[in-house]
């Protein structure tokens, strides 16, 4: 009964905040994303070096201090129980969503927009990717399979890595490119079908994270609206480019 209630929630939620942020005014002929080198060039070595400040904290000067904290009412849905099942089909629904989103590169009419989506979709999930991890490193939220009394930690860091959720941040950002792509810029018919599909799996992902233990909603949401957010924030420069 409670996952049929999440899952019911997650998709009113999911399927509301994208409507409202893409659905509404559309007109794919007034636009263009631009693409700027130097810019771009920029964007790239900010996302290089932040993954590389990220490594180098992870190994060298992280300091663990694990943090156990719930969200009220939100978080009474998570799950204490791991289902190594369920993470391994997030992983699967995660890869699915990335090459779906990845497809729509080929669904455009002009072969600059086909570039400059590829290399939107690049910079987003770096981006995001580089949030996540310094937010896992700063707030080292415990797992809710954590506080399974039969819980017996192996030392990873992996334990602590609860908030927010990369794959839930990621999925959505490759979703929301898609989405942002689809209804803005003219592209084959089936551009939206593909955009939709990774949504949907982003959907998928959140919500298999929550049933696998893995993640509280409160990590899920939050993943989704960084992973929207970027693709949103990005969107916009690229096309004051």
């Amino acid at each position: 009964m409670i996952t049929q209630s999440l899952y019911s929630k997650s998709v009113t939620l999911t399927l509301s905040f994208m409507c409202i942020f893409f659905l509404k005014g559309q007109n794919p002929t007034n636009r263009q994303i631009g693409f700027h080198l130097g810019t771009d060039l920029g964007i790239h070595t900010i996302n290089s070096s932040y993954w590389l400040t990220n490594r180098y904290i992870v190994k060298n000067t992280l300091k663990i201090d694990p943090k156990e904290w719930k969200v009220p009412v939100l978080d009474d849905f998570s799950k204490t129980t791991l289902t190594k099942q369920h993470a391994w089909a997030s992983d699967y629904t995660l890869q699915v969503a990335l090459i779906l989103s990845l497809i729509q590169t080929d669904q455009y009419k002009s072969l600059k927009t086909t570039r400059n989506f590829a290399n939107l979709w690049v910079q987003n999930l770096l981006f995001t990717a580089n949030l996540t991890q310094s937010a896992k490193i700063v707030f080292q939220r415990k797992r809710p399979y954590t506080r399974n009394p039969n819980f017996v930690s192996d030392g990873a860091n992996d334990h602590f890595y609860s908030f927010f959720s990369g794959h839930s941040s990621m999925t959505a950002a490759a979703a929301a490119t898609s989405i942002w792509m689809a209804y803005r810029y003219p592209s084959s018919k089936t551009s939206k079908i593909t955009a939709w599909a990774s949504t949907g799996l982003a959907l998928t992902t959140g919500v298999l994270r929550i049933t696998a233990g893995k993640h509280y909603p409160s990590d899920v949401i939050m993943g989704w609206a960084i992973g929207t957010g970027v693709s949103i924030l990005n969107g916009w420069i690229h096309e004051k480019l």
